[in-house]
């Protein structure tokens, strides 16, 4: 059965995924002459490159949702989905950047096999968002009304359990994506910025969508279903850009802390995407080897010596939390404003009182708010510069 339905997904994937979109986020297909509209490079790129049966044509669709969508999926029948979020927010040429790694990854196979794992996991998304609005319906009212209360609790509970237990199900084997994940961006980021012959480009457009994705997930007050759903074909971590677009961040400390701290590898291990210090590091190496002026400054990498595994967090274990670094010979790392165990703790806490608080009428909303209070959690705690950030020379515009 498994053989089956993994022949079936790779077969007709493309036209589950079509299907899917086109019922859930209205997708239509975009024209080469509305692509010209917003960027002539892209144009210019798909016509510039060899096309084949063996490596066809990708279409081009658009979602009807202001959220910054791009990601690909098919390998007969290829498609680029961008959204008009995405379209709105991008300039011409940073547009050209994203799509460069979305063409490299069809020519290369690298979503060949995440795509239609993905596809299973929106199964579970959406009887997570099905339950939770019937959640809602059921929701009791407050009140001294006990038989009310008993009459539509009961069924308010039962989708409460089905709601979260899908949740939780939806998550984990997202989970058992992540290195894979990790690793077709490893190979996309470099492939995308040899199409357009620049990686600084790439870097604005990163930037460029780290803002739009925090104007859109501000505007919602929640990250929506079409950036939590599809995270793992996304560009970069939802949780994170919005997180980051709100802020200036002193970017060659945040490559140091990806690069060169001791638990940077237990770090990747909750992470749905690649860290970007890394891939900020990568590119810019790329720059200085392809004579390109790099539009970040790569940090000298030096990690200091640790005596204890606690005092990695980069918070002093039972020292003052006011000072600015520890006492490691080879240099200063970032402090955190809270420990690893206050992180843990709150993330804990959140889902108690997230349990305590689905008796409302609001159930759906409570969860979104929890599933970014839990998200920011762990990107804060594996991946935050959560020292005095100061601006960065370079203005993502």
């Amino acid at each position: 059965f498994a053989g089956c339905l993994g022949l079936g997904l790779l077969s007709g994937g493309s036209r589950l995924w079509s299907w899917r979109l086109r019922t859930r986020y209205g997708l239509r297909p975009v024209s080469l002459g509305e692509l010209e509209e917003h960027s002539p490079e892209t144009v210019m790129l798909l016509g510039r490159l060899q096309w084949s049966w063996w490596q066809p044509r990708p279409e081009v669709g658009c979602l009807m949702t202001a959220a910054p969508v791009i990601f690909s999926y098919g390998r007969w029948q290829r498609h680029i989905i961008v959204s008009e979020g995405l379209l709105r927010s991008l300039s011409g040429e940073e547009l050209l950047a994203l799509m460069a790694v979305e063409i490299a990854q069809l020519r290369l196979g690298l979503n060949t096999l995440v795509t239609p794992l993905v596809l299973l996991l929106q199964l579970l998304y959406d009887l997570y968002c099905c339950w939770s609005r019937w959640g809602n319906y059921f929701a009791p009212p407050y009140g001294n009304n006990w038989g009310r209360w008993i009459s539509r609790g009961t069924p308010y509970l039962f989708c409460a359990v089905v709601s979260q237990g899908s949740y939780l199900l939806f998550r984990g084997l997202e989970m058992l994506c992540f290195w894979s994940n990790q690793l077709r961006q490893y190979y996309s980021d470099r492939q995308g910025a040899a199409l357009i012959g620049n990686p600084n480009t790439l870097v604005m457009a990163w930037f460029r969508l780290m803002e739009a994705t925090a104007a859109t997930v501000r505007a919602q007050g929640e990250i929506g279903a079409p950036l939590e759903s599809l995270r793992l074909l996304l560009p970069l971590n939802p949780t994170q850009a919005a997180l980051w677009g709100n802020q200036p961040l002193d970017w060659p400390t945040v490559i140091r802390w990806d690069t060169a701290h001791p638990l940077r590898y237990w770090f990747r291990l909750t992470s749905s995407h690649r860290p970007l210090g890394l891939r900020l590091q990568a590119l810019m190496s790329d720059a200085q080897q392809w004579q390109l002026t790099p539009l970040l400054s790569l940090p000298s990498i030096s990690p200091p010596a640790v005596s204890t595994g606690l005092a990695t967090s980069g918070t002093p274990v039972g020292g003052d939390r006011g000072s600015d670094h520890n006492d490691s010979p080879h240099g200063r790392w970032p402090v955190c404003p809270a420990s690893r165990c206050d992180r843990l703790s709150s993330l804990v806490v959140g889902g108690l009182v997230n349990l305590g608080t689905g008796l409302h009428s609001h159930w759906h909303w409570s969860r979104s708010l929890f599933t970014l209070e839990c998200l920011l959690s762990i990107s804060v705690t594996s991946n935050l510069h959560f020292g005095s950030a100061s601006p960065s020379s370079f203005a993502p515009r």
